[in-house]
């Protein structure tokens, strides 16, 4: 069979064409409707299959101009488009005189049959009747008036876009930017228009291995980082090609996206990953430190009774040494967050030194440090841990301020908010006020207002997080204080920290918890439970020697059969983590057993309690006294039984 293909498409045609050649028929083609005329005049084929918008001569008139010519009638008409696709269009063709009309793209099995039965359907020789030509016409001018209208949409969306956009031209040079891909390099007016695309973008973007990729009709993704107007931009890239009816490419186009709050974003998360990493592994040197420091205190206070002359002070020493190990300690699990708030009465004279110890290794040695009014400060009431991760935080946001060298000064006062204050955030009342300074060059004023948000910086993205300020608002804020920021007049910043003042008469129980005598006990039995085998054998010389019977442990298994063996217990003092189990679960079991029993755990790990524990908890390392203390007040005759 004779096939005639129209198509201004050259992949359409070929396409066709050996799809049909395939099927065993003779295929010739032609690029539009004219050059289709000419060679049907010259050999008459059996079926034309036709696009309908083509140039020269669309396929309704190549159809109408085959069925008015009667040496042509007799050929059967096939449209087939992917633009004309309406009922409309269809019903216009089949009036023309067509025996078919397909929609692009279509099955090669589907078109070889429409042709095949177009061609056995024996297709109306007679003329069109009159007035198609008009509707054929009206057809074309609407088809063409929604194309404008798409043209205008896509110009509008283009054009409206918040999306950065460049079109290249296939030499690389710029052919369009879009109102946003201009705000994006500045440019004013039309002096963008023929530059060369790499001036403006990477060669990851617009190089000669992007410009490749594009040439063979895949799209390239590329991000960098760039600076402008000053500050550090994480960009992406993607750009796509636009390519002919060959596959050629006749343009590019790049798609611009601004990510750095993204990468910030990601990098914060890293932060914080990398920081709850730390802080449990804090948390586990913090616990084993203490057993070790538990061990230490508790030879040395066994030792200190019977000590003399050079003896008894290297036993003091070691008695300093272990208080101040239990301080750092705590300061890990501070950081770690594996202690709770103990807010408390702290005289600052007193607070200070320790504090000023952690400042002056964060400042170096390029930064001094001044200190006024400590002397004459009143007491504050907050858990002095805390308040010393905020003055640390601001030291090191000062210090990253003076990266020359400068001054940072603490000065304490007392400041009362008078009845009727409007400072926000502030009840009325008397504070310890604790202001930091720095000599630097002080806070922009249009960052004054977000310098705590979290994540906020304007540091360079190695060396801030964003959090220092942030965590430090949310301590002050939790103790029932203000911080605020500001800009001295001579220059600097100034952060301000408003603290509760303590309660008259209240006392600050870490500064008297050794004082007295220890109390002793009257013969109770006491069930110890510690798989340490050192921190078991102090404790049971601490109780022995405080008159109490004691019996030990190592595990819960061993703690089940001396309960189950033991007439009377009156209290169990047990590890809150076990090898074989939770110490709170095996004291429940061992009260099932001895209802008569009291409770008291001991933790050198206070992560390790998932919510609250049913009855109190001696932090490790503790003194004898302590430890007398704590095992008194659990076994008084007043106290309830948890």
């Amino acid at each position: 069979m004779n096939v005639l293909v129209v198509d201004d498409n050259p992949d359409g045609r070929l396409i066709l064409r050996r799809t049909l050649e395939a099927a065993g028929h003779r295929v010739r083609v032609a690029a539009d409707g004219a050059e289709a005329l000419e060679l049907a005049r010259a050999e008459p084929p059996d079926v034309i299959v036709s696009d309908v918008l083509m140039p020269r001569m669309d396929g309704f008139a190549l159809c109408r101009a085959v069925k008015e010519d009667p040496a042509l009638a007799g050929a059967a008409f096939v449209f087939y488009t992917a633009t004309y696709v309406e009922p409309e269009d269809e019903a216009l063709g089949l009036r023309l005189g067509a025996a078919c009309y397909l929609m692009k793209p279509a099955d090669p099995d589907e078109v070889v049959r429409a042709v095949e039965e177009a061609a056995g359907s024996g297709a109306p020789a007679a003329p069109p009747p009159e007035g198609l030509e008009a509707e054929r016409a009206w057809r074309l001018a609407h088809k063409l008036d929604q194309k404008v209208r798409e043209v205008g949409l896509y110009r509008t969306a283009f054009e409206q876009s918040p999306v950065p956009m460049l079109v290249a031209g296939a030499d690389g040079r710029l052919e369009g930017a879009n109102p946003a891909a201009r705000r994006w390099f500045g440019f004013d007016g039309r002096e963008w228009v023929g530059r060369p695309l790499a001036d403006l973008l990477p060669a990851g973007a617009a190089g000669p291995g992007a410009w490749a990729r594009l040439e063979r009709g895949e799209a390239v993704r590329a991000d960098w980082e760039e600076e402008r107007a000053g500050e550090a931009r994480a960009v992406r890239c993607l750009a796509f090609p636009v390519q002919g009816p060959r596959r050629e490419l006749l343009h590019a186009v790049w798609l611009l996206e601004d990510v750095t709050a993204e990468r910030r974003l990601a990098r914060h998360l890293q932060e914080a990953g990398r920081y709850e990493t730390v802080g449990r592994l804090a948390a586990g040197v913090a616990h084993e430190f203490n057993n070790l420091m538990m061990v230490i205190s508790g030879a040395a206070e066994l030792l200190r009774p019977g000590a003399e002359g050079e003896a008894r002070r290297r036993v003091e020493g070691i008695l300093h040494a272990v208080d101040r190990a239990r301080e750092i300690t705590g300061r890990l699990l501070a950081f770690a967050k594996e202690v709770p708030s103990e807010p408390r009465s702290v005289r600052p004279a007193a607070w200070w030194p320790g504090a000023e110890e952690l400042v002056r290794r964060a400042l170096g040695t390029g930064v001094a440090l001044e200190v006024e009014g400590l002397e004459d400060a009143p007491a504050f009431w907050a858990d002095p841990g805390r308040v010393e991760q905020v003055v640390l935080n601001l030291a090191l946001n000062a210090r990253d301020a003076m990266p020359e060298g400068g001054t940072l000064r603490v000065r304490f006062r007392e400041e009362t908010v008078p009845e009727g204050s409007r400072r926000p955030g502030v009840r009325p009342g008397r504070y310890l006020a604790i202001e930091v300074e720095d000599t630097g060059p002080g806070i922009p004023p249009e960052h004054l207002g977000r310098v705590f948000d979290p994540f906020f910086t304007t540091k360079g993205p190695d060396r801030g997080t964003g959090l220092g300020l942030a965590v430090a608002r949310g301590l002050v804020e939790a103790a029932g204080g203000r911080i605020a920021a500001e800009n001295r007049p001579e220059g600097g910043a100034r952060f301000t920290v408003l603290l509760p003042t303590a309660r008259p008469g209240a006392e600050d129980p870490a500064q008297d918890r050794r004082a007295g005598a220890a109390a002793r006990g009257a013969g109770e039995t006491v069930l110890l439970v510690e798989d340490e085998p050192a921190v078991r054998h102090v404790t049971a010389e601490f109780l022995e020697g405080l008159g109490y019977r004691v019996v030990v442990a190592r595990d819960g298994r061993e703690a089940r059969e001396r309960a189950r063996a033991l007439g009377r217990i009156d209290l169990v003092l047990a590890d809150v983590a076990l090898p074989d189990g939770d110490g709170r679960r095996l004291a429940e079991e061992i009260r099932g057993v001895h209802p008569e029993a009291r409770l008291l755990f001991m933790s050198g790990h206070l992560g390790a309690l998932a919510g609250p524990a049913p009855a109190p908890v001696l932090p490790k390392p503790f003194r004898r006294e302590e430890l007398a203390r704590a095992v008194r007040e659990t076994l008084a005759p007043g106290r309830p039984t948890p």
